[in-house]
């Protein structure tokens, strides 16, 4: 009876991840096959075909249905050529890495450890898509007994659209553990919306929206579980003290069922040159959920410092 069920819930989460893939798809080909002249509106419609001819007063352009068709510049929001989306592919493309550890030791009367580490890469073309690896790994022991290991892995496709190019859609997929959670694994593939507010070398704040499927396997006697969620994210970044600079990321997760049940991830760092390429890293991690495993707390606090090195 128990493989009976629990092939019943594979089944259920492997179709939610076939949804999501195929939401996934129907939102990228529309934007991955722009390969035509485009002349959009200004009461929102768009049409295209290959642009013929432009005037002061006027653009023709052939399209598949309508053969020849002129169009008033009055009317006429933006226009959108093959040479414009060909000029993206070739823009220049941003790479950042960076790799951070952290280690405190005490001894005495008491004996604690704290390891972390942490690895990103971001691969970027202004304005047309990003492409972000993360993965991140926390231990901590006391008198020689482990007390915390989280591990943490993440990826992230983003791709930016409209006349400004703020507007991006995103897809990303989460992965992490944590074992004095009682968390074996825990994974959250995501769909989202996101506008860049200000995305300077001084200042960013951006604010997006997603919805996904979190399923999560747990290591004691609490039952696995399979939820539907929503994932509003709030960034900013700004300059402070010179060259060093402070960030918050705040991610909220409130179930679609139960809003009143969520989880919490805020991360405030505070980076200070000290080398070219490397930084003083402090990180303020607050991780709480509503509603916790049996036996586990809500809130789980860490302030960890590392060195950074950026390449």
């Amino acid at each position: 009876m128990v493989s009976v069920i629990k092939g019943t819930e594979a089944l259920s989460y492997c179709k939610c991840l076939f949804l999501l893939v195929w939401v996934f798809l129907l939102f990228l080909i529309p934007q991955t096959s722009v390969f035509s002249d485009e002349i959009y509106i200004k009461n929102g419609d768009r049409i295209s075909g290959e642009i013929t001819e432009q005037t002061d007063k006027t653009i023709s352009i052939i399209t598949e249905a309508a053969g020849s068709v002129s169009i008033d510049r009055s009317y006429v929001d933006h226009v959108e050529t093959t040479k414009d989306a060909e000029s993206k592919d070739t823009m220049e493309t941003i790479w950042d890495r960076k790799i951070s550890i952290g280690y405190n030791r005490s001894s005495g009367n008491t004996k604690d450890s704290q390891l972390s580490t942490s690895l990103s890469a971001n691969r970027k073309r202004e304005r047309v898509d990003e492409i972000t690896l993360k993965g991140e790994a926390y231990y901590s022991s006391s008198n020689s007994k482990m007390d915390a290991q989280k591990w943490f892995v993440a990826g992230r496709y983003a791709f930016s659209f409209g006349k400004s190019r703020g507007w991006y859609n995103f897809y990303k997929l989460e992965i992490d553990h944590d074992r004095f959670a009682n968390i074996d694994h825990r994974s959250m593939p995501t769909v989202g919306l996101g506008y860049w507010f200000c995305d300077s070398q001084e200042f960013k704040f951006m604010v997006e929206a997603a919805v996904g499927l979190e399923r999560t396997d747990y290591r004691n006697e609490t039952s696995d579980s399979e939820e539907a969620i929503l994932a509003p994210r709030a960034f900013f970044e700004g300059r402070v003290f010179g060259d060093s600079k402070i960030s918050q990321d705040l991610y909220i997760y409130p179930i679609l069922e139960d809003l009143s049940a969520y989880r919490l991830h805020s991360e405030t760092v505070f980076t200070a040159p000290i080398a070219d390429g490397l930084f003083l890293k402090t990180s303020l991690l607050d991780d709480y959920n509503s509603t916790p495993a049996v036996n586990t707390e809500k809130n789980d606090l860490r302030l960890i410092t590392s060195i950074e090195y950026s390449f």
